[in-house]
């Protein structure tokens, strides 16, 4: 459920984000956020197996793509605020999308941590 969470604020950030008001955030920005987006699928991936396996080395390969996509996120993020600010506000992220999206994240990220410790 938390993964689901997560995964529809992620894609309401996305659609949000993705406005013609970024083609001046700086380049290369739009690349970390695709990367941003892969990790998060091939994290989903890798959790939803590891919650069938239940596998040790899983565990700690899920964890560590979820920290690379945390950290990547955290890095599209600072990047595509340093664009051109939006004077209308049309079309911004709103803050409410981010925080839902990154609190799901969050606690997605510490129950991982909580799952690969006791399989552990």
């Amino acid at each position: 459920m938390l993964l689901m969470i997560t995964a529809l604020g992620g894609a309401m950030v996305l659609v949000e984000w993705y406005d013609s008001e970024r083609k001046d955030a700086p380049d290369g920005t739009t690349a970390v956020v695709f990367s941003h987006v892969g990790l998060a699928l091939v994290s989903l991936v890798l959790l939803a197996i590891f919650l069938a396996l239940r596998g040790t080395t899983l565990a700690t390969v899920a964890v560590g793509v979820l920290l690379l996509t945390a950290a990547v996120g955290i890095t599209a993020f600072l990047r595509s605020r340093r664009g051109q600010p939006n004077r209308k506000r049309e079309g911004d992220v709103a803050r409410g999308f981010l925080y839902f999206h990154g609190a799901g994240a969050a606690l997605l990220i510490v129950v991982a941590i909580v799952a690969a410790i006791t399989t552990h």
